[in-house]
């Protein structure tokens, strides 16, 4: 979500970050933020796999914690909607592009 090239954000940045367009799941206690949407036309349903990039980042803090865009990591992929990872994955890309 931000490019290494860059300085690191200042803890303000961050904290913005955090506050732009986060997006409650209904029904859960779970929020999304979408940084950039997709533009391939098709999107996550029930049942198929989903390849997606993510980044855990402290709420209270704004520090990140974990990205698949660290050194070694790779983009995660699951079958969509059908239980088999955390729910905030499970539901909350369903629909997504």
């Amino acid at each position: 979500f931000w490019q290494a090239c860059l300085p690191p954000p200042s803890r303000n940045q961050q904290l913005h970050f955090l506050d732009r367009a986060m997006q409650a799941l209904p029904g859960y206690k779970t929020t999304y933020q979408i940084l950039s949407p997709g533009s391939g036309g098709t999107k996550i349903s029930k049942g198929c796999t989903a390849t997606v990039h993510a980044t855990g980042v402290v709420k209270e803090t704004g520090k990140k914690f974990w990205s698949t865009k660290d050194p070694g990591q790779q983009p995660f992929a699951y079958q969509a909607g059908v239980g088999g990872v955390i729910t905030g994955w499970d539901q909350g890309c369903l629909g997504m592009e």
